[in-house]
């Protein structure tokens, strides 16, 4: 379970550094990406499935397992919902390139909005899998192995 929530952590790290990068472009370059740029967006679209693929093989795996551990994790996957982030993330990116196919490589300020909206929603992600690396933690060291 750690590996996969590492490696989930490890896509949205990515994502992010990617975003980030095209979203500092297009803030100094009139909304005009360079291929490298529409690269890295594609790049994302392909983290993000990857990204989804983890997290439902997590989900399902603690639909299986009954571990207090997982129970522990299975109700934060619950709550959190982290798929519907994913879902938003790949929406956006979707949304952004629609409109590249259809302009070349020019962006309106709209689609900055779209890619702080994936920011945000990457930023939930990562914050959720932090959450899910302490009750890894906290859930593997019991208090008999403190004393």
């Amino acid at each position: 379970m750690f590996n996969k929530i590492n490696q989930l952590d490890l896509y949205i790290n990515e994502a992010k550094e990617n975003i980030e990068d095209v979203i500092s472009f297009l803030e100094i370059s009139d909304m005009v990406l360079t291929d490298e740029h529409i690269s890295m967006l594609e790049e994302c679209r392909v983290i993000i499935d990857k990204a989804q693929e983890i997290t439902c093989s997590i989900i399902e795996e603690l639909d299986t397992d009954s571990t207090d551990m997982n129970k522990s994790l299975k109700t934060a996957f619950k709550e959190a919902m982290p798929e519907t982030d994913i879902e938003a993330c790949r929406l956006n990116i979707q949304r952004i390139e629609n409109a590249l196919n259809i302009t070349g490589n020019v962006l309106t300020s709209r689609y900055l909005d779209y890619l702080s909206d994936i920011q945000l929603s990457l930023n939930d992600l990562s914050a959720f899998v932090h959450d899910c690396f302490i009750k890894l933690h906290s859930e593997s060291v019991k208090p008999s192995d403190i004393f």
